[in-house]
């Protein structure tokens, strides 16, 4: 996830994070996680799978 404007609180697993525009974080998908923005923002989401053989 890339903020593009504003700022955003990530909680995964029970660790928060607070990412202000032009920040990045990996989330992995088997690590609960959440997004909570105190007003609107923009951002980027990537979703990468790995290939399997």
């Amino acid at each position: 996830m890339l903020v593009l404007d504003s700022a955003v609180e990530i909680t995964m697993a029970d660790e928060k994070f607070s990412l202000a525009a032009g920040e990045t974080i990996v989330m992995p998908a088997d690590v609960p996680h959440a997004v909570l923005a105190a007003e609107n923002m923009q951002f980027v989401l990537a979703v990468m799978f790995q290939a399997s053989h």
